[in-house]
């Protein structure tokens, strides 16, 4: 390797080659990376050996679980914990995501009673993911065994919140619930058209009691006007009346001086 190549590969500039260092927190090489040489002391590995690492939660999204025996390959200081650190792992640490059966109709789920369904290739063998909307309180109603489906997980308040979309249910009560359903959803669109024809109604009362308001003011304002009009009409008869009376006291007066 000359010395142009290994100055490339002590700034992270080049392509191909890399040096451990240079990795972020959420990478590693893949154990089986061959070292290709020396540049001061650190070995150089291939840059295609390295790999991103995810925590047991990431990968689950990825529809893949860790195998049995494994340990984290590295840990990195868990978010918003001072004292807690998180375990990472490689894709070589992982397998893929093998989903429980339905044994007698009882739907297998997780430590929090939900069914992990970030990927359709999840969904327990015998069973069927219903992701409308209504789901939850049809089956209630119905009374079938039923688990919700957590589809995403989303950080909030520091921690990690299930986004539920749906539920989970044995295949044989699909068709159950799908028409419970349609109906759920029928009367919950007719019962919406009527809250907005209401509200709709409402609005425009509110808007012909606030034009009717408005009319009334505009009346009051010509009322008002005319009143001064004819206000100001009387007291200019009355200044009127008073020249005239000043006229004659006036007349009346030179007469007598006469």
């Amino acid at each position: 390797m000359d010395r142009e190549t290994k100055n490339l590969v002590l700034r992270n500039k080049h392509k191909t080659y890399v040096l451990e260092r240079h990795l972020n927190k959420h990478q590693g090489l893949h154990p089986r990376a061959p070292v290709l040489g020396e540049v001061n002391g650190e070995q150089i590995f291939p840059r295609e050996c390295v790999k991103e690492l995810f925590t047991v939660e990431q990968w689950l999204k990825k529809a893949r679980e860790i195998k049995a025996g494994e340990t984290p390959f590295k840990y990195i200081k868990s978010r918003g914990r001072a004292r807690n650190h998180t375990g990472l792992y490689g894709e070589w640490q992982t397998a893929p995501y093998n989903p429980k059966r339905v044994i007698d109709g009882k739907i297998p789920v997780n430590k929090y009673g939900t069914v992990d369904m970030f990927k359709p290739s999840m969904c327990p063998i015998g069973a069927v993911h219903i992701p409308d909307r209504g789901t939850i309180k049809v089956a209630k109603k119905l009374g079938i065994e039923f688990a919700q489906a957590v589809v995403d997980l989303k950080f909030q308040s520091r921690y990690q919140v299930p986004v539920i979309r749906g539920i989970v249910v044995a295949k044989e009560n699909e068709e159950l619930v799908r028409e419970a359903l349609g109906k759920y959803l029928d009367i919950a669109a007719a019962q919406e058209a009527a809250r907005q024809k209401a509200a709709e109604r409402a609005e425009k009362r509110k808007e012909r009691a606030e034009s009717e308001i408005e009319d009334e003011d505009e009346n009051e304002t010509e009322d008002e006007a005319e009143d001064e009009a004819e206000a100001e009409d009387e007291a200019e008869d009355e200044n009127e009346t008073e020249d005239e009376a000043e006229n004659e006291t006036e007349d009346e007066a030179e007469n007598e001086e006469e």
